[in-house]
Order: structure tokens, then C-alpha cells, then sequence
């Protein structure tokens, strides 16, 4: 009798040292089905991170969040903060503007509740100002600028010459006033940065007395969804009162269609690698039927036979498997650097980082292994079959056409889930 290591040790080895090139292709084929899976899995989170802080940023950071199709009139402030349990009710604007002096540059224009040049305390953005033109905001026209803006209008970094600006589709001038910096996940605005008050910013973009939406913070101790039914009746039908967590499935509802593209171009290069190694396993087992016969005859048992092969599928496996993971995250790399200027185009927080977590990693390795085991099962299972006298004397195997008809149903299965995704 034979222990199953031992089989692997003296004839799987062998085998594979042998067949190099038949076991390169085995990691190849997985390698590339994981590196495709990673990448996909990377860029869905890239795309959920952008589209959740391009349509509503710093929205999470938020209680409760009044929007009416980025419509919010400035006069339903007066009733949210006279609301029980509303600690603080802050105003938001987030738009870009061009800055026609910098080859039209786009640069992100905030609306915050600001008096004096001073950002209210509560605010979705960490906002963190230094003033350092006080005189800026007697004309009317004052406003902060971010760090990298203000390094470039001004050499000391602190500028006070007027600003033109591209807003509401007619040029415009603002003063600088100080210095702005965003922290937190606000911080991927980056440096181009124009932060005024909420009602100056609305009436450079010709919408006076409306901003995009209010950001709801509840008092310590109170209940939000008390607080949110208070708020609802409080404003009628003039805007809808959600939380965050619902704000936030809406947005990525738009991008569904996208994510689900992406799914199954990873769904389908591990099918696709599904195929390759079945078949460079099924080519193994015809190549080593001789060999299966002398084992069984010498007394390998068939579970034994079937572990040997499903054992070789499952280390290949493996290392394609742990080739793939960094591969993926080279490919989801690359891919975002060829469409990098249209998502600045279409988000405002586009320079997402592609961190792998654990959950993908995990995820990767195990659709990896799980992949070769699968496509190793029917060859396996086939080897197992034979009858020792028959794999010796290399007559056809009578489990041979049970087999192809299995492998024909899986196949048209397959074929029929993917029309069906589609």
C-alpha cells in the first residue's frame, strides 16, 4: 500500500519535472485568471470610492443628509436648526470652475458656512484655514485657496492678488484671503482649491440661494431616525431628508452596470482558465494511464489515484494563484493609468489608491485553488476509474464516454449561465 505522499513524492514530481512546460501552462492559466479577477476587484473599489465622494463628498461623515437633485434652497437652514436633536445643519456646495490664466485649469470650488472667512466647526471636510489677507473678505469677493494653488500664485505661498475665474459661464474675479487645507478622505480633492462662503459660491454659479444639499449632525443622545422624521415634516416637500447609507446606495447605483461588466470579465477569465487546465490535466491522465495501471496493480487505491491528481492540480493552483495577486494589481494599475484623465473628467476624487485588503487577497488565492481543484475533478475521477488491467494493457477505458458526456453538459451550462449574466 501507498500513502498518498509518498505517490506524490516518487511519481508526481517526476512527472511534473518532466512536463515542465505542460505545468508552466497550468500556473499561466490561473495566474492570469487571478491577475484578471484582482484587477477587476480593484477597480470596482476604485469606482465605488469615487462615485460615492464625486456625487456626495463628505457625505459619510454626516448624520442624516437633506437633497433635492442638488437643489437645496439656503432658507430651509432656519428650519433644520430650530429641529430637536439637531446639533448643527451646515450647508454644502462642491463644483469645479476653470481658472482661465492656468490653460483653463479645472479647480474644485467649495461652499461652506463661513462668516468672516472663518469654516464653521462642524464641516464634512476637516477644513483646516490659515488667513492671510484679512482684507480680502471686506470686498465681498474673498475667498481661500488650497495649498498647491496658493504655492503657485504666490511665491511666499500666501497670495493677495486678485483671482480670475470661469463660474456660472462667465469670468469672475475672487481676492485670496488665506490658505486652505482638506484632511481626511476630503484630502483626495487635492491642492486646487477654491473654499468660500455657501451663499457667495451660489451666486458665482448663478444659482443664488441654493446649494447642492445640508449635511445634518445630531446632538449626543438623540435618535436619528426621530431627528430625520422631525426634519422631513419640518421642510414639507421641499427636499428629502436620507441618511448617508441611503444617499450613498443611490450613487452607486449609477455605476452598476459598470461593476457588473467588470464582475464578469473576472467571472469569465477563471472559466476560461477553468477550460486550459482541464484540458492540459485531461492530456496528463491519457499521457500517464500506464503508469495509473502499474500503481493500481502494485495496490494504489482509487481514492488514492484521484488525490495524486487532484493534488498536482491543486499546488499548481496555488502557485498561479499567489503569481496572479501582484500581477492584478499591476494590470488594475496600468488600466487606471490609461483612463486616469477621463475619470478626472467624470469624478472629482479620481486619484483613488488601488490597496489590496485582505478580503481580496483571500478571495483570490482561494478562486485560484478552487479553480484548478475543480478542473482537475473529471480527469482525477477518470483515472481513478480504470480497472488495473485495462490501464496496463492500455485498452480504452470504459468510463471514457460517461466522461464526455459529462464534460459536453458542464460545457453547455456554462455557455447557458453566461448568456444568462449577459
Amino acid at each position: 500500500m501507498y500513502s498518498l505522499f509518498s505517490l506524490f513524492r516518487t511519481v508526481s514530481t517526476h512527472y511534473l519535472r518532466k512536463r515542465w512546460d505542460r505545468a508552466a501552462l497550468v500556473v499561466a492559466s490561473i495566474a492570469l485568471g487571478v491577475a484578471m479577477l484582482v484587477s477587476t476587484q480593484l477597480l470596482n473599489a476604485c469606482l465605488d470610492a469615487a462615485t460615492a465622494e464625486s456625487v456626495a463628498p463628505g457625505a459619510d461623515t454626516a448624520d442624516l443628509v437633506v437633497s433635492s437633485n442638488r437643489r437645496v434652497q439656503l432658507d430651509l437652514l432656519t428650519k433644520l436648526r430650530e429641529v430637536p436633536g439637531v446639533h448643527s445643519a451646515q450647508p454644502l456646495i462642491v463644483e469645479r470652475v476653470l481658472l482661465p490664466n492656468f490653460n483653463n485649469r479645472t479647480a474644485i470650488l467649495i461652499g461652506l458656512d463661513a462668516s468672516g472667512g472663518a469654516i464653521a466647526d462642524k464641516n464634512p471636510f476637516e477644513a483646516q484655514l490659515t488667513v492671510t489677507n484679512p482684507s480680502a473678505w471686506l470686498s465681498g469677493r474673498g475667498v481661500v485657496v488650497g495649498k498647491d494653488l496658493a504655492d503657485i500664485l504666490a511665491a511666499d505661498g500666501k497670495p493677495a492678488r486678485p483671482l480670475r475665474i470661469r463660474a456660472g459661464g462667465k469670468d469672475q474675479e475672487v481676492i485670496p484671503g488665506g490658505v486652505v487645507e482638506l484632511h481626511g478622505k476630503a484630502a483626495k480633492l487635492g491642492g486646487f482649491l477654491l473654499v468660500m462662503d455657501v451663499r457667495q459660491a451660489a451666486k458665482l454659479l448663478n444659482q443664488d440661494g441654493i446649494c447642492e444639499r445640508i449635511d445634518l449632525y445630531v446632538s449626543p443622545g438623540a435618535n436619528r431616525e426621530q431627528v430625520k422624521q422631525a426634519a422631513q415634516a419640518a421642510i414639507g416637500d421641499r427636499a428629502v431628508v436620507r441618511t448617508p447609507e441611503v444617499a450613498g446606495q443611490a450613487s452607486r447605483e449609477v455605476i452598476g452596470g459598470i461593476r457588473i461588466f467588470f464582475t464578469l470579465c473576472g467571472i469569465g477569465a477563471m472559466v476560461v482558465g477553468l477550460f486550459l487546465v482541464y484540458i492540459s490535466l485531461a492530456v496528463s491522465v491519457a499521457e500517464r494511464r500506464h503508469d495509473i495501471g502499474v500503481l493500481r496493480s502494485m495496490g494504489a487505491t482509487r481514492p488514492q489515484i484521484a488525490g495524486l491528481f487532484t493534488g498536482e492540480s491543486v499546488l499548481l493552483g496555488l502557485v498561479g494563484a499567489l503569481l496572479g495577486v501582484p500581477l492584478g494589481i499591476g494590470l488594475a494599475r496600468l488600466t487606471f493609468r490609461l483612463v486616469q484623465t477621463e475619470m478626472q473628467q467624470l469624478f472629482m476624487t479620481a486619484n483613488q489608491p488601488l490597496s489590496l485588503t485582505w478580503q481580496t487577497f483571500l478571495l483570490a488565492v482561494i478562486s485560484g485553488v478552487a479553480t484548478a481543484w475543480l478542473a482537475a475533478l473529471v480527469p482525477a475521477l477518470q483515472a481513478a476509474s480504470d480497472e488495473p488491467a485495462d490501464a496496463v494493457r492500455r485498452t480504452p477505458s470504459g468510463a471514457g464516454r460517461f466522461f464526455r458526456y459529462l464534460q459536453a453538459i458542464a460545457s453547455a451550462t456554462m455557455i447557458g449561465a453566461g448568456f444568462s449574466f449577459v
